[in-house]
């Protein structure tokens, strides 16, 4: 039984907004390290750079995706404080010997259930520090952005609530400009739209695949930070 409840939730804009957060709340010395499985999102890794943290990789079963045990052993030192777990591709990864080989070295977890969300039964593994989840475009419960954090610490749960209200909020003109985009994008996922893009991105000598990734891309182009660092607007809450 998950002991997560909804006092312990915090929103935020996306999870990079909300992972920025608990970096900047829980202050980690500069140099230390963190356990990342190997398959996660570059801009997870862009963060934990802007706090001047490691990010070590750790090796992921190509069965099951879980973090190697072994590799996790190997990557541990004397500077790790923490792991991050990416729940991949609507699966979940089983964290109960995750939890207890972090436990045993008093290693904070970092739960990314960006893909993991199949329905509210669901909040993470109790043992986890932060458990994260996302709302975004490419979600099959969508709200187009946002996310849910669940943080088993009140104090830090506190203390992350103190760095987002300190932020300026999305604007819900940025919010109504970010529909309007996906109704487009939506659109053209038609058959006949579709071909129509293809054809004149072979005519502009432009890849269709790296044009939808631009356009779908969540905070696409340089200073991240800057990007991320705002609460949601209302209609996205």
């Amino acid at each position: 039984r998950h002991t997560n409840a909804p006092d312990r939730a915090a929103f935020f804009l996306s999870v990079r907004s909300g992972f920025d957060a608990v970096l900047q709340a829980l202050g980690l010395p500069e140099g230390s390290q963190v356990l990342v499985h190997a398959m996660t999102n570059p801009d997870m890794l862009e963060i934990l750079k802007a706090h001047h943290l490691v990010a070590v990789p750790v090796d992921v079963d190509p069965l099951t995706l879980c973090p190697d045990l072994d590799s996790l052993e190997k990557g541990f030192g004397k500077d790790t404080v923490g792991i991050l777990v990416t729940h991949l591709f609507g699966g979940r990864v089983a964290m109960d010997t995750i939890v207890l080989f972090a436990k045993k070295r008093g290693l904070l977890v970092f739960e990314d259930s960006a893909q993991g969300y199949w329905g509210d039964d669901f909040t993470g593994h109790p043992e986890s520090a932060v458990c994260m989840f996302s709302f975004g475009p490419s979600k099959h419960n969508t709200a187009l952005g946002g996310a849910l954090f669940f943080v088993r610490d009140p104090e830090l749960l506190r203390q992350v609530n103190q760095v987002q209200y300190s932020q300026p909020a999305q604007s819900r003109w940025q919010f109504f400009k970010r529909l309007i985009k996906y109704c487009i994008i939506a659109f053209l996922n038609r058959p006949g739209p579709y071909t129509i893009l293809c054809a004149g991105c072979r005519l502009l000598c432009k890849s269709h695949d790296a044009f939808l990734y631009w356009a779908t891309r969540g905070f696409p182009g340089p200073g991240l930070l800057g990007k991320i660092r705002k609460q949601p607007s209302y209609p996205l809450l």
